[in-house]
C-alpha cells in the first residue's frame, strides 16, 4: 500500500474514530518523514525529519480530530538497541492533523538526550485525564533512576506532572525499555492506570502506589480493555495472551492460538516418524513428532519442552535421531542432546553436555548457525566471527579461518555484529565450505579452510546474508539468499552461482515486499527450488527462472527456516507468528502444483473457513482443498469466521498442516495487531 511518500513498510498502529470509518496510521519508518496518515482522503501530515519515528498515536475518544502522537529516534543500529535522542516526545494536533503542536510543560526534557521511547493512553470517560510513560534509558543515576516514569496530565497535554510512586515502576522496564513503553488508561476511572514491562502494573490511584497483576509469562507488550467492563481485559505478553474478566482477580491463558514466534526447524531423517525441533520466542527449544500416514496425511505429537534456548539453531544427526547439537543466543554452546541417555536431574531423555569450542571467545548473532557435514555424521560446523570444525562430535575443535566479517570496532555496541549467520559444506565434495556474514561478506574454501576466497563481489554490497545452499547435484552450485531489511530494502534478493562463486545470477522472483529468509533445493530433482520469504513460501520448478506461491491457505506470514524429511518427502517450515507447518513435496515434484508460469501473488479472492463452534478442539484435523491442512484454529474466533488470505495464491492443490500451533504464543510487536482484532470478536 502506498500513500505518497509512504509505504506500508513501516506501519505501527492504527487508530480509528468510532463514529466514522476513518482509520489513522502512523509510521515508524520511511526514508524522508516520520508521518500520520488519515487513510480517507483526510491527507497526511508529518515531522520532516527522516531519523524521528511516530512510537505511538492516540485519539481522543471525544474529538477525532485531537490525537497525541509519541516520537523516538527510529534507528536502530544493528549493532545497538534503540538509543535515547533529542527526537522522543509528545505532539498534539486538535485539527485532524494539519498541524501539530510540541507538549513540554511538566514534561521532562527530551533535549537532553536521556530519553528513549514515549506510550501514551486517555481516559476514554475523562479526556481531559492523559498518560504517558517514558523510558530513561541514561543520564545520571545518582540523582534519578533509569527506567519507567510516568507522567499524567489533567488539561488534554496543557501541563504535565511526574507521578509520585516511579520508584514503584522503574524496574518494568528494565534496562531496555525501548522492547516496552505501553500504558493504559481505564476507560472509566481516570485513577486507574497500567503500566506494561517485564511484569504488568496497576496503580488505583493515579501512579502513587502500584500492585504487580498476575498473568501466564512476562514481557508485556499490549492490553484492552473493554469500555463497557473494565474488568474485561486482554493483555499480550511474550508467552501469550491472558484474558480476565474480574480485574485480574483470576485470569485465563488460551494455549491452543496459531502464534508461535520460531527462528528455526531441524527434522530427523529416518524413515516413519519423524522428531522436529525449533527454537521459541521467550519461551526456549521445543520439539515434536510427526508422521505420514498411507494416503500422505501428516499427523504429529503434542509438542514439548526440548534442548535449545530461545532463539538459535538446532542439527540432527541424519542417521541417530537420538543425537541432536544446538547453538544458544548469541552462539551460545554448541551443547549435544543424547535421547538415548537421561539426564541425572530430571531422570529422563536427553542428556545435554557442553561441547563449545575452548580458548575463544565467539562473536555470534541472536541466531547463528551450526551444521552436520553430509559428508560424516561425526562432523560438525559451527559459526561466529571465524568458522570452526569438529570432526569427533564436538570432542575437540578446529578453528578452519580467519576472521570472515568485515568488523569495524565503530560499529560495536551491545548486540553482536559482523558475526557468521549461515554456513553450508557441498554433498557433492567434502571441504567445499560457504560463510556467509550479517554484514554482507561471502566466503568459500575448497580445501577445508587452508585457503578462503572472498565472492562477495556480484552480490549487493552490505547486504544481510540470510541463507546459503549447496547443491546436491553439481559442485560449483550454490543459493544464497540476501536480506536487505535492515538497510531499509525490502526486495525479493535470491543468488545462484555455476562456478564456486565466481559469478553470481539474479534469480530475484518479482514479488514486492518479499524479503528474502532461507532457500532450500529439492533433493530429488535440481530444477525444483523452495524459497521462505517475509510473506510465505515460493516454489520453481524450473530452477528459478519463474515462480508460484506454494499451496494455498497458508497465511501470509514471516517463513525463517525450512527443513526437508528425504525419506518421507515432507517439507517443515517455520513461521514467525503463526507457528510451524507441513507439506507433502510429492505434488510438487509430479507437477500439479508450481506449473511454472511467473506471476507475482496478489488477492485473488481466496479464503479459508474457521469451524463455525467458538470453541474448536485443539489437535483435530480440519481439511481445506485445495490447500493447506489446518490441525489447530484460535479459540476465540467467532463462529463461522472467514479470513481473507491477500497473496496467498497457488497453481495446484498442495495440502500444508499445521504440524503445532497449539504453543505457539510469543507475541512481541505481533500482539498489539493481535489485539486490534481481538476487540471486535470480544464487544
Amino acid at each position: 500500500m502506498n500513500y505518497g511518500h509512504f509505504s506500508s513498510d513501516g506501519w505501527e498502529y492504527v487508530v480509528t474514530d468510532p463514529n466514522t470509518p476513518r482509520p489513522w496510521i502512523n509510521f515508524l519508518t520511511n526514508d524522508e518523514y516520520c508521518s500520520v496518515i488519515s487513510a480517507t482522503g483526510g491527507g497526511y501530515s508529518f515531522f520532516k525529519d527522516s531519523k524521528t519515528g511516530v512510537i505511538d498515536l492516540v485519539m481522543d475518544p471525544s474529538d477525532p480530530e485531537t490525537l497525541y502522537a509519541g516520537t523516538a529516534d527510529r534507528r536502530r543500529y544493528r549493532w545497538n538497541d534503540p538509543m535515547p535522542t533529542f527526537r522522543s516526545g509528545i505532539h498534539k494536533t486538535t485539527d485532524g492533523g494539519k498541524t501539530w503542536k510540541t507538549l513540554t510543560s511538566g514534561l521532562p526534557d527530551f533535549g537532553s538526550n536521556e530519553y528513549e521511547r514515549v506510550g501514551i493512553d486517555v481516559c476514554a470517560a475523562h479526556p481531559e485525564t492523559v498518560y504517558a510513560v517514558v523510558n530513561r534509558a541514561a543520564g545520571d543515576t545518582k540523582t534519578k533512576k533509569l527506567g519507567a516514569y510516568l507522567y499524567r496530565s489533567d488539561d488534554k497535554g496543557e501541563t504535565w506532572r511526574e507521578t509520585e510512586g516511579n520508584d514503584k515502576i522503574n524496574g518494568v522496564f528494565s534496562d531496555y525499555g525501548w522492547y516496552f513503553g505501553q500504558v493504559r488508561a481505564d476507560p472509566v476511572d481516570p485513577e486507574t492506570v497500567y503500566v506494561m514491562g517485564l511484569g504488568f502494573r496497576r496503580s488505583k490511584d493515579g501512579g502513587k502506589t502500584w500492585e504487580s497483576l498476575r498473568g501466564n509469562h512476562t514481557d508485556y507488550h499490549g492490553a484492552w480493555i473493554d469500555p463497557k467492563n473494565p474488568a474485561h481485559i486482554l493483555a499480550a505478553n511474550d508467552g501469550g495472551l491472558t484474558i480476565s474478566k474480574d480485574a485480574f482477580a483470576s485470569f485465563e491463558h488460551p494455549n491452543n492460538l496459531p502464534i508461535a514466534q520460531l527462528y528455526n526447524v531441524s527434522i530427523s531423517q529416518a524413515k516413519g516418524t519423524f522428531r522436529m525441533f525449533s527454537s521459541r520466542q521467550d519461551m526456549g527449544g521445543y520439539m515434536g513428532e510427526a508422521t505420514v500416514g498411507p494416503n500422505r496425511e501428516i499427523t504429529w505429537k503434542d509438542w514439548e519442552s526440548g534442548p535449545g534456548d530461545e532463539s538459535g539453531r538446532h542439527a540432527v544427526d541424519p542417521t541417530n535421531p537420538n543425537l541432536v547439537y544446538f547453538v544458544n543466543r548469541y552462539g551460545g554452546g554448541p551443547f549435544l542432546a543424547d535421547f538415548a541417555q537421561d539426564n541425572p536431574r530430571t531422570k529422563k531423555p536427553p542428556l545435554s553436555k557442553d561441547i563449545t569450542p575452548k580458548g575463544v571467545e565467539p562473536r555470534a548473532q541472536w541466531v547463528s548457525p551450526i551444521i552436520v557435514s553430509p559428508h560424516d555424521p561425526a562432523r560438525i560446523l559451527y559459526g561466529a566471527q571465524f568458522v570452526f570444525l569438529s570432526d569427533d562430535q564436538g570432542k575437540t575443535w578446529r578453528r578452519i579461518s580467519p576472521d570472515l566479517t568485515d568488523f569495524d570496532p565503530s560499529k560495536r555496541g551491545n548486540i553482536p555484529y559482523s558475526t557468521v549467520f549461515a554456513i553450508a559444506e557441498s554433498p557433492m565434495k567434502k571441504g567445499l565450505i560457504y560463510a556467509g556474514t550479517d554484514d554482507g561478506l561471502m566466503h568459500v574454501t575448497v580445501d577445508e579452510g587452508k585457503t578462503w576466497k572472498n565472492i562477495t563481489a556480484g552480490l549487493p554490497a552490505e547486504r544481510f546474508i540470510s541463507s546459503i545452499e549447496a547443491s546436491r547435484f553439481d559442485a560449483g552450485t550454490v543459493y544464497v539468499t540476501v536480506n536487505g531489511k535492515r538497510n531499509d530494502e525490502f526486495s525479493t534478493l535470491l543468488f545462484k552461482s555455476a562456478d564456486f562463486g565466481r559469478t553470481w545470477t539474479n534469480l530475484t522472483p518479482a514479488f514486492p515486499g518479499n524479503n528474502a529468509n532461507v532457500v532450500r533445493e529439492d533433493p530429488t530433482d535440481r530444477r525444483i527450488l523452495y524459497l521462505g520469504t517475509d510473506q510465505g513460501v515460493a516454489v520453481s520448478v524450473n530452477g528459478g527462472l519463474t515462480w508460484s506461491v506454494l499451496g494455498t491457505g497458508l497465511p501470509t506470514v514471516y517463513v525463517h527456516d525450512i527443513a526437508i524429511q528425504t525419506q518421507e518427502h515432507v517439507a517443515v517450515i517455520a513461521t514467525h507468528g503463526r507457528g510451524a507447518y507441513a507439506i507433502d513435496l510429492l505434488p510438487v515434484r509430479s507437477g500439479t502444483v508450481g506449473a511454472g508460469h511467473a506471476h507475482a501473488p496478489k488477492p485473488d479472492g481466496r479464503h479459508f473457513q474457521v469451524p463455525a463452534s467458538k470453541n474448536a478442539l485443539l489437535h483435530r484435523p480440519v481439511s481445506f482443498s485445495p490447500g493447506w491442512l489446518v490441525f489447530c484454529v484460535a479459540a476465540i474466533e467467532p463462529p463461522g469466521q472467514s479470513y481473507y488470505l491477500p497473496q496467498s495464491s497457488s497453481t495446484g492443490s498442495s495440502s500444508f498442516g499445521v504440524v503445532f500451533l497449539s504453543f505457539g504464543m510469543a507475541f512481541l510487536s505481533f500482539a498489539v495487531i493481535f489485539l486490534s482484532f481481538a476487540v471486535a470478536f470480544f464487544s
